[in-house]
């Protein structure tokens, strides 16, 4: 629903599936380690949220991999 709303609501590019199946395809902990670096550089609103990084910690995706049931 993150991403559907994404792309209706604000325009996020479509042909990347939204922003969370973006951060699945470009991999969490590179998002995670340019959000800390930008929150280094420019302030706290680019701090990763703690969400990110409990799923890099856990190694997990927004978005399941493998066959489905």
């Amino acid at each position: 629903m993150v991403d559907l709303g994404m792309v209706l609501g604000t325009g996020f590019a479509p042909m990347h599936g939204g922003p969370l199946r973006l951060i699945d395809a470009v991999g969490a902990p590179v998002v995670c380690r340019n959000m800390t670096a930008l929150e280094q550089h420019y302030g706290q609103r680019f701090a990763p949220a703690q969400g990110l990084q409990t799923m890099v910690e856990r190694r997990q995706p927004f978005y399941p991999t493998g066959p489905s049931n």
